[in-house]
């Protein structure tokens, strides 16, 4: 990264903003984060609690499925905030994220939000 900031902020909601390479199955999956110098950015991770989005995931027929899904994280509640240290190492994902990332952020549950274009039937 090269201009005149300081630093550069990746907010992202997972693997693309990554200090460190991630093991997928046996493979070494590299992310942009995991090519930079640690002092040239900082990485904030971007978790929501349980809810839903809106997107394409594959089905268990490998067809696409477009539309409302639930998700996100239970083990986090209350007030959007930066997780503290402790409360980040006692969740069911510290040992995932561990290293990854400077800071990570809770920011509530989600709301399906629909696409610009809608579907067509």
């Amino acid at each position: 990264v090269t201009g005149q900031a300081d630093r550069t902020i990746f907010l992202g909601g997972d693997f693309h903003t990554r200090r460190v390479p991630m093991d997928f199955h046996g493979q070494t999956l590299e992310s942009i984060g995991s090519y930079l110098q640690r002092t040239e950015f900082v990485s904030v991770l971007a978790m929501t609690g349980a809810g839903e989005s809106w997107g394409c995931r594959m089905d268990e027929n490998g067809e696409s499925d477009c539309g409302r899904h639930q998700g996100g994280a239970d083990f986090f509640n209350g007030s959007p905030r930066v997780l503290s240290d402790e409360e980040f190492e006692q969740s069911p994902v510290a040992e995932f994220y561990r290293d990854g990332y400077d800071y990570l952020v809770f920011l509530g549950p989600s709301t399906a939000s629909l696409p610009v274009v809608p579907l067509e039937d």
